[in-house]
């Protein structure tokens, strides 16, 4: 686990002779930075500090899976002023990626915006990136968040509090156009753990890894044919260039969501539980309207400067592409989970895994 030195001469750096120093100075100095004080005496001790950590930039071009993640912190900070205050510590610069689960199962940090696609320990919850974007929002309202924060409390010893990102659809991006099974046989694509895998034995394609950010250079020289991908991703990274076609049903909606530590969680007032689950509800309404619309910009601008277009799939591609891949990934995630039955009737699960 990496953490950034926030002091600046050798002298004081030589000062932070523990872990625990040198986490209390970066926090106290993301902090200042941010504009947010820490305070002192009676007033401030009674003020809560929720410290935040993320997986995903919070600012710059790639920043916009985070939109809700920066509306929730404004929304709950300003509307818990003096009982509670978000503190965004930082990004990987501060705890990578995958470490971050840890982080805050130690207690380090307090809450975290990240994507439990990343951690084996949240895999009871994956199921929900397979259903559509708005099914996503409208089941985790009624009741699916409450069985979402008991998956997760058990599981992993975070509880769930939001979907971040909804409303953005993947897909597979190919060179040549994919409309019918027997056009996907032997091409080159990058997918993702789980997804590789129904790739393969449904539609025969040969999946390749390689990093993310080498998507661009894989596909230009013909390491890979195509690569599932998210509209936005393809056209801010130049991707749609070398893979201008995509398939007419989507393969995920895959997000980012919020966790918050089980035993920080337990220690909120309960006005204050209430108040982040109301801000959450909202955001989330919020989110999906706003990346919603994002994508079909997205979807314009790829058009428009590389010429990318949908295409129309058979019955067929279809339903694999669009069921099947998921019903088997969704199947996978909460088979041996004591909550499935639970799962399946509230997020409607069965015909995705049917045969």
């Amino acid at each position: 686990m990496k953490f950034l030195n926030p002091f600046g001469s050798r002298e004081a750096g030589r000062q932070a002779t523990s872990l625990k120093a040198r986490l209390v100075a970066l926090i106290a100095t993301a902090g200042m930075a941010a504009g947010l004080t820490l305070g002192s005496g009676s007033a401030a001790a009674q003020e809560i500090q929720l410290r935040w950590i993320t997986g995903y930039p919070f600012t710059g071009p790639n920043a916009t899976v985070m939109y809700g993640a920066r509306k929730f912190i404004e929304e709950f900070n300003k509307r818990a002023k003096g009982k509670a205050n978000i503190r965004f510590i930082g990004g990987p610069e501060v705890v990578a990626p995958f470490d971050q689960l840890k982080a805050l199962q130690s207690g380090q940090f307090d809450m975290m915006s990240t994507s439990s696609q990343l951690f084996r320990d949240l895999q009871p919850m994956h199921f929900i990136h397979y259903l559509p974007a708005a099914d996503q929002v409208a089941t985790v309202k009624k009741g699916g968040r409450e069985i979402l924060q008991k998956v997760t409390r058990e599981a992993a010893g975070v509880t769930f509090v939001m979907l971040i990102s909804p409303g953005i659809p993947f897909y597979i991006w190919s060179q040549k156009p994919i409309a019918q099974v027997a056009d996907a046989k032997g091409v080159k694509v990058r997918g993702f753990p789980g997804v590789n895998e129904q790739l393969v034995s449904q539609l025969g394609m040969v999946t390749v890894s390689v990093p993310a950010n080498d998507v661009f250079s894989s596909l230009r020289s013909g390491i890979l044919n195509g690569a599932v991908r998210d509209v936005i991703s393809v056209g801010l990274l130049g991707e749609a260039e070398f893979a201008p076609n995509h398939t007419e049903a989507r393969i995920c909606s895959c997000m980012a969501e919020v966790f918050i530590a089980n035993p920080v969680w337990d220690k909120l007032p309960k006005d204050l539980q209430a108040l982040m689950i109301d801000v959450a509800v909202k955001q989330e309404a919020d989110s999906f309207d706003y990346l919603s619309k994002r994508s079909a910009e997205a979807a314009k601008e790829v058009e428009k400067k590389f010429g990318a277009k949908m295409i129309k799939g058979s019955p067929e591609l279809n339903d694999i592409v669009g069921r099947k891949i998921g019903g088997a990934n969704m199947l996978a995630a909460i088979k041996d989970n004591k909550h499935r039955d639970e799962i399946m009737k509230t997020f409607g699960l069965v015909p995705y895994i049917k045969n």
